[in-house]
């Protein structure tokens, strides 16, 4: 179960997991995967979050045959929310894996827009879930493919801000 200390690619994991089938290899190959802990920059982390639910769901609905550039330009997420949800919610008709991707899409914006990083991240590993079914994903590469995008969130959150004053104070 999730704790608050852990970190946003942690919910990701547990996200994922969560939209696995009960008796699914993956579940196993998800419980041994690195546990990252609590990010710095949670925020960035969350709205790179936001662009990359998105940018999987445009994949999903080309390979489901849909206009994949129904949703380039978006406004961004902290600035218009409706806009975004406008655009998203075009898509759910090009198949069933962008429509349930959609949804959980729709769900990171909202979160988003809340401030509720953690559920954001949730609900992200959910979404990247389709995107690899999308994909045609063989099962006993998924936990490792979920494992991969983790650590790439991770590396976001732990990028230090060169104008971080306690960066700077650390280094003199």
């Amino acid at each position: 179960m999730a704790t608050v200390e852990m970190g946003m690619a942690d919910y990701f994991l547990q996200g994922f997991g969560s939209i696995l089938p009960d008796e699914h290899p993956a579940r196993t190959d998800l419980m041994q995967a690195p546990r990252w802990g609590k990010e710095k920059h949670t925020g960035l982390v969350a709205y790179e979050l936001t662009e990359l639910t998105v940018d999987w769901l445009q994949e999903l609905v080309g390979g489901e045959g849909g206009n994949k550039e129904v949703l380039d330009n978006l406004p961004p997420p902290n600035t218009d929310l409706e806009g975004r949800r406008r655009r998203i919610l075009e898509v759910q008709t090009t198949g069933p894996r962008s429509r349930d991707a959609s949804e959980h899409a729709l769900k990171v914006q909202e979160l988003f827009s809340e401030g509720r990083l953690f559920p954001e991240a949730e609900r992200a590993g959910a979404c990247f879930y389709f995107l690899l079914v999308g994909r045609e994903t063989i099962d006993d590469a998924l936990a490792t493919e979920a494992t991969r995008q983790a650590a790439e969130i991770n590396k976001l959150g732990n990028r230090h801000d060169p104008e971080d004053p306690a960066d700077s104070a650390e280094r003199s």
